[in-house]
Order: structure tokens, then sequence, then C-alpha cells
């Protein structure tokens, strides 16, 4: 009989990989992912995650992504098969990095290297690192990732939602995009909405978009193409610059400036002034129109959207009126919304709502 094929040790073999890597790319080994990769409870344990918070820079992140695919003259083949979440935090990647974790999600598959998950966060990521990481997520390159998170890397901005959406709009995978802090502005909202969102491929169930500048248009770009989806469950919008209470306060700190200056000054205080006044004007009819969007999506029964924060913005009291009449107790599509506590309590009252909480299971009694 023919001798039985050989058992092999994957986790070995990823150990063993990533310090060849590390030698041919001149880097030494990192302490976090070298704990990452070797589990004190069980050695032999599935290794599911790969997490650090460690500054790789692109040559570690290279050598971690080489060592995955397990590809290089003299590495233990095969890939590393049992990895689904990449997660590196403050990893300086930059756009080289990207790249090599872009490899893994689009040469991986051929080995069963399918990452469900990646994080590459505050990574010094630009819109070159976006475009390689949006070709690995084409329609026929991958079909396992299912959230991606690229928070806080500021120079992303709305180049990079471009080019990232060049890939994604022929994704039929990618559930998760969170984009929080990434300088980005109503035409990164325009972006998605019409490159991915509206793509009949798309599957996006939620996008957070924490701390960017999408203002009033973004958001209605955003709830339009929401209202056609019937997969996009939730939109996080904590402070996008939405609601004109900013510019409020910036007339009444021209004004209060004014009477305490010279005349010539006061004159000039009072053209700001006005000019403020037309801004809030403004700005309260996009808002108007934004939240009106927004609160029709939440309402329509043929949308999946029923999760919505808006914390962090400037909404007036006569903002978050509009959203008042879409939000009434017979709505019970809403699972979740979101509002700053400072609004008037009827009002907060009126729109805030959280889930339930999770009930433990009460284990069976022996």
């Amino acid at each position: 009989m023919p001798a039985a094929a050989e058992e092999i040790d994957f986790n070995e073999n990823l150990r063993a990989n990533y310090a060849k890597s590390c030698k041919l790319l001149g880097v030494k080994e990192d302490a976090k992912v070298t704990a990452a990769i070797n589990p004190e409870a069980d050695a032999a344990a599935p290794i599911v995650v790969i997490a650090t918070d460690s500054q790789l820079g692109p040559p570690g992140v290279r050598a971690l992504a080489a060592a995955i695919l397990a590809r290089g003259q003299g590495f233990k083949a095969p890939g590393y098969k049992h990895v689904k979440a990449l997660r590196l935090w403050r990893a300086d990647a930059r756009d080289s990095g990207a790249a090599a974790v872009a490899d893994v999600l689009k040469n991986g598959p051929h080995d069963k290297v399918e990452l469900e998950l990646v994080e590459l966060m505050d990574s010094g990521i630009t819109p070159a690192g976006c475009a390689a990481l949006g070709s690995a997520l084409v329609l026929g390159a991958n079909a396992s990732l299912r959230t991606l998170r690229l928070d806080m890397n500021g120079a992303l901005r709305d180049e990079g939602v471009e080019a990232l959406c060049r890939g994604l709009r022929s994704n039929r995978s990618l559930r998760v995009l969170t984009l929080a802090h990434c300088g980005l502005t109503e035409r990164a909202a325009a972006v998605l909405a019409t490159q991915w969102m509206a793509s009949p491929l798309c599957v996006a169930e939620a996008f957070d978009l924490t701390g960017n500048k999408l203002g009033a248009r973004g958001v209605q770009t955003l709830a339009r193409a929401a209202a056609t989806s019937k997969t996009l469950k939730e939109l996080v919008l904590c402070d996008n610059q939405i609601g004109g209470g900013f510019l409020e306060a910036r007339a009444g700190m021209a004004r209060a400036g004014g009477a305490a200056a010279d005349p010539e000054g006061a004159d000039q205080a009072a053209r700001a002034a006005a000019a403020v006044a037309e801004g809030i004007e403004t700005t309260a009819a996009a808002t108007k129109e934004a939240l009106t969007a927004l609160g029709e999506a939440l309402a329509s029964a043929d949308c999946a959207l029923a999760r919505v924060s808006l914390e962090m913005n400037a909404l007036t009291p006569a903002d978050a009126a509009v959203l008042v009449p879409f939000c009434g107790p017979e709505n019970k599509k809403i699972e979740m919304l979101k509002v700053d506590a400072t609004l008037p309590p009827a009002t907060f009252v009126a729109l805030w709502r959280l889930p339930p909480p999770v009930k433990a299971k009460k284990g069976k009694k022996k």
C-alpha cells in the first residue's frame, strides 16, 4: 500500500514562512505578530485572527502578507488557509503595505486563503493604496471579504473613495465599509451612491462615515441611494457638519465681537454676521432636504435602512423637527436612531431609538 500523505502543519509553516520573509526583506520579526501566530494556549489551534498595533512599516506588512500566502523561494506551501481576519492598527502600512494586503485578497483564494475582515486603521493609506485594494475586490478576484475598515487614513480623501469604488462597483461580497476620519466630502458620498450602491451587484449593509465633511448635500445623496437599496441597513453619519447650529454660533460670535470693537470693526463684524446669516438660510434649506430624504428612507417599507446615527452634528431644533413626522411610534421599522441630547427633550424623545438589549440565554438546568 502507498504511504499515507503527510499531514501539513499549517501553523508551523506560517511561523517558518514569517521568519523567512522577514529575513529576506531585511526587517526584524515583530514581537506582536510573532505572539499572534504562536498562541500560548494551543500551538496547534487554527489562527483565525492576526492582529497587531505595531508600526510594522511597509516592509513589515509585506513580510506578513508573504508569509500568509507562502509565496517565495524556499517557503513552505501552501498558504495559511485558516486566517479569516487581518487587523493592522497604526501599522504605518502605507500604499505598498496596502498593496501587499490586496495581493492576499486577490491571490489567496487559489490556496483557500479567504480573508473575511481586513482592518488597515490609521496606516497612511492614500488613493494609490485604495486603487490596489479596489483592484483586488473586482468581480472574479475576491468573493470572501465581508468587512473593510480604513478609518483614520486622513490622506485617503475623495480620490481614494473613487479609486476603491472602481473595484467595488462589480463586487458582490463586501457588506461593511468604514471610512471614519478620512477627509471625505459630499463628492465621496456621490461616488459611493452612484458607483457602488447603484450597482445591481452591491450587497452593502453598513457604512460608517464618522468624522468627515459630507454636509447636508452628501447626506441627501446617500439617503436617496439608501431608499433604493434592499440591503443597506445602517448609516453612521456622526460629526459630518450636518445642520446649521455651527453657523448660528459663528454669527453670535461675530455680533458679540462687533459690539466690543471700534466703529470700523463693528461695521466689518456686522457684514460678516450678515454673510453668516445668509449661509444659515441656505444651510437650513439643504439640511431640510437631506433630513426629509433620510426620514423617507427610514419610513419606507421598500428599503432596508433601519439604523442611523446623527450624533455630534449641529442639528438645530428646527432641523431635527424635520425627522419627527417620519419617526412616530407607528414606525416599527426603525431599530436605531441616535441624535444629540442637546435637542429639546420632546424632540429628543420622539427621535431617539436603541435596539433592546440582547437577553442572555439561560442554560438548561441539569
